[in-house]
């Protein structure tokens, strides 16, 4: 009897083993804090969701950093080397992702917002400029009611954006191209903070933004955005938030938000290796994919703007998701 239960329980740790060591890794490699309201949070979000999907087929981590000094060669070396998928979510990492891909390359590697082309690295980029018409046509339609708080009369919106970088460029010519859609001679007011965690720089640059007339401001930038935010009230401007829908968390500045679903690419990558479909071209997403969209149906936003507006900001978003309105 006692050798029945020995061979079962030897047995069933093999069987455990065999599940770990078939079990994919994966490592989540962020710039800053999950804590962000944002980009990072959204990534987490689409880790968890994945999990709860594979469950003890997938073995993950993340590792959170603030800047690129945080996480060296050796460090990243040693998390590729103990992955079977690394995900790359901010662009300071990419130094590091340049020799660790030549270095492994049996280790699948991604890159949210593109590598730039760096071989056997996967591009994962967002069409950020849709989201960026959208809240372009919500920011010149609303600046020119007169009836609402905190409107002037000046003729100006603006765009705070963390660091000139192409996902942030795209969101910046997308905005253009909605302002322009709605007001072809509508000024568009912008700022460069430099540095995505610079809360105070964003705060400083949002008023600047204002002083120049903008009284609706997109921020593109990251956690410096939500310097922007705490000033919007007594600065006399309201914000289009980015990323997560930041209206939830203080509605009295932010009207919506543009949601770049982080969490969705997070999550479309695992799948493919999951489901054996992985392939290194570039990953696009937008409207269509579910990756893009502007928060405007939510409790607070439904506050904030008037129907017509959200109803056609409806229409212009399908038409962008039809191909009938060219964003680019």
């Amino acid at each position: 009897m006692k050798k029945i239960v020995l061979s079962l329980l030897l047995l069933f740790t093999i069987a455990l083993f065999d599940v770990a060591e078939a079990a994919l890794r994966v490592s989540l490699l962020l710039g800053g804090s999950t804590a962000d309201k944002g980009f990072n949070q959204l990534c987490m979000e689409g880790l968890e969701n994945v999990k709860n999907r594979y469950r003890r087929r997938l073995v993950t981590r993340s590792v959170q950093a603030q800047d690129a000094g945080v996480l060296g060669l050796s460090l990243f070396d040693k998390i590729a080397a103990e992955s079977d998928l690394v995900i790359v979510a901010d662009y300071r990492y990419l130094d590091a992702l340049r020799s660790a891909a030549r270095k492994y390359p049996d280790v699948k590697f991604a890159v949210l917002d593109g590598s730039g082309g760096i071989p056997g690295v996967k591009d994962v980029v967002f069409r950020e400029e849709e989201g960026g018409f959208l809240a372009g046509v919500l920011a010149a339609i609303l600046t020119q009611r007169h009836d609402l708080e905190r409107i002037n009369e000046d003729a100006a919106v603006g765009i705070l954006i963390g660091a000139e970088i192409p996902a942030t460029q795209r969101f910046l010519y997308g905005y253009r191209r909605g302002v322009a859609h709605i007001s072809p001679f509508m000024r568009v007011e912008h700022a460069v903070v430099g540095d995505f965690d610079d809360v105070g720089k964003g705060r400083e640059l949002a008023l600047s933004l204002r002083n120049r007339g903008a009284d609706v401001i997109f921020t593109a930038a990251g956690k410096a955005g939500l310097g922007a935010i705490e000033s919007a009230v007594s600065g006399g401007y309201w914000v289009i938030g980015v990323d997560a829908e930041q209206e939830a968390f203080n509605p009295e500045a932010v009207l919506t938000s543009v949601i770049k679903n982080s969490g969705v690419a997070v999550y479309k990558i695992i799948e493919s290796c999951m489901d054996d479909t992985w392939d290194e071209r570039t990953l696009s997403l937008g409207i269509k994919e579910g990756a893009i969209s502007l928060s405007i149906w939510t409790r607070e936003a439904k506050r904030r703007i008037p129907v017509d507006i959200r109803n056609k900001l409806d229409v212009i978003e399908k038409n962008i998701q039809l191909g009938t309105i060219e964003v680019n």
